[in-house]
């Protein structure tokens, strides 16, 4: 047994899904699995029964999940605990896709300028796995959407980034100066792993609006392909804008008050002792 299984473990109890979890820890299913097997078979017991919906616990993983939840806590204390005897300079950022965008302008570059000396590693990831990463101490900060407020974390407001629908100038839509979610009822969407679509998908569901076809691209780029190959509407943000080049493709903006992004700096509070994570923060605020 080790602290990656038991983490694991941890991630197919929270989301009651092998192929969410994996999605989650960004490894495969087939690598979860064989894990958990491992456990299991060291154990001598099932953690887990599968079932067509996913996963459900048994008696004795519900026994194992008190004593995991204890272990991983204090590995993560320990991880926080220990960044201030870090013996090298460097800063690590994950960052949901698509959010580089509603950053101020060349701030990277610019703090790179200012603290040569930082090893800066920035990473683009689903926005459930940038605050999982920075919950569990494998990122010293998350750049997250509209993220829960937890007790002990730092939360930094960076910008309220608007959703736009990238369609053909011909499309039916094309001529408002403003979308409603109502106004998408049966038409296809194109979207990509970024949380914006995943903001106005359920957004959408919770309104009873029914969506077409979904199709799943994937990367923006793809996205304003296949919605100028195609003559679908496309999920973007206001931030893109003019920064694709297709002349036959126009760019409309979401309602405000139906959907947006807000896009959040999060760190853990025991953060603030390391001087690489102050220095970018106090850096993000004088520019924001």
């Amino acid at each position: 047994m080790d602290l990656k299984q038991l983490e694991y473990f941890k991630a197919i109890q929270e989301e009651g899904s092998i192929s969410r979890a994996a999605e989650k820890l960004y490894i495969s299913q087939q690598g979860l699995s064989k894990a958990i097997h491992a456990l299991e078979k060291e154990m001598d017991c099932k953690l887990f029964e599968r079932n067509a919906k996913g996963v459900v616990m048994t008696e004795a993983g519900r026994v194992l999940l008190d004593y995991v939840d204890r272990v991983l806590a204090e590995r993560d204390n320990i991880v926080r605990n220990m960044t201030r005897f870090r013996e090298h300079d460097r800063l690590s950022i994950h960052m949901v896709i698509g959010s580089r965008f509603s950053m101020p302008k060349g701030i990277f570059k610019e703090y790179m300028k200012e603290h040569p000396g930082i090893e800066l590693d920035i990473q683009e990831l689903k926005n459930e796995v940038c605050l999982y990463n920075m919950e569990h101490g494998k990122a010293d900060l998350a750049v997250a959407i509209s993220p829960e407020q937890k007790s002990g974390y730092r939360y930094i407001p960076i910008k309220k980034e608007r959703i736009t629908l990238v369609m053909p100038k011909e499309h039916e839509l094309a001529a408002k100066e403003e979308i409603h979610l109502s106004d998408l009822e049966g038409h296809r969407i194109v979207y990509h792993s970024g949380s914006s679509s995943k903001v106005l998908i359920e957004q959408c569901g919770n309104q009873g609006i029914i969506l077409g076809k979904l199709i799943e691209v994937p990367g923006i780029l793809a996205l304003y392909q296949t919605c100028s190959n195609m003559g679908a509407l496309g999920i973007s943000l206001a931030s893109l804008e003019g920064k694709m080049s297709f002349d036959n493709l126009v760019e409309i903006l979401v309602a405000e008050e139906e959907v947006s992004w807000d896009v959040v700096l999060v760190y853990h509070e025991t953060m603030d002792r390391v001087k690489a994570v102050k220095d970018f923060v106090y850096y993000l605020k004088d520019r924001s």
